[in-house]
């Protein structure tokens, strides 16, 4: 009788502690709002968005990832004066946990196509911002796949051989609010000469 008990009481505690998919009624949603994150601008979105947002959204499936880099926030603002707010890539949403769409929603819906980075300016961002999480997270294993080959060996070394040397290093890489500011926007102007395409991704050619 005990085995059953605590058989019960596990699946309980596995029921409400693994996430959900989402499930929002669009009878119960006031607007929902659409912020591009580097443009700083508010994306106009179709008629009937709202409804068939939703149930697009409400398709995702829980996803597991490390790190999400996001492009836009989508804000939901329910009825019941309580928000729910998404940083998503179009794809990947991020709320309390993680969902996957099978398509693009920001595309999908959005009529302003002036919004829209290219792939490759996105891709430059990803990287550049995934280099600040990396760092201030001491994800250092990780911090070669953002550059390309001919500067992997540099850092390999110092880390291995030149602990402060390596420590300035990841000094000079890591940036307060207003350089990362000035740099996302050389990058998202076509202005940089940071980045080299490698091994099907932008990488960082400098060191």
């Amino acid at each position: 009788m005990k085995k059953i008990t605590y058989i019960i009481y596990f699946l309980i505690l596995v029921s409400c502690s693994t996430p959900k998919n989402l499930k929002f009624k669009p009878s119960e949603i006031e607007k929902i709002e659409v912020f591009s994150k580097y443009l700083g601008a508010n994306i106009k979105i179709r008629g009937n968005f709202k409804e068939d947002f939703i149930v697009d959204l409400n398709k995702s499936n829980i996803f597991y990832t490390e790190e999400n880099i996001s492009t836009h926030k989508i804000i939901i603002y329910n009825k019941n004066k309580k928000t729910d707010t998404f940083l998503t890539d179009g794809y990947i949403y991020q709320n309390k946990n993680y969902y996957k769409s099978k398509e693009n929603l920001i595309k999908k819906y959005a009529i302003e196509e002036h919004h829209f980075l290219s792939d490759t300016i996105l891709g430059k961002l990803k990287t550049f911002e995934l280099l600040q999480i990396y760092l201030k997270k001491e994800k250092y294993d990780k911090l070669p796949t953002l550059f390309v080959e001919e500067v992997q060996w540099f850092f390999k070394e110092i880390r291995k051989n030149d602990k402060k040397r390596f420590k300035r290093w990841c000094s000079l890489w890591t940036f307060d609010k207003a350089t990362y500011e000035k740099h996302v926007v050389t990058i998202i102007n076509g202005e940089d000469s940071l980045f080299d395409y490698e091994n099907n991704g932008w990488k960082i050619n400098q060191k």
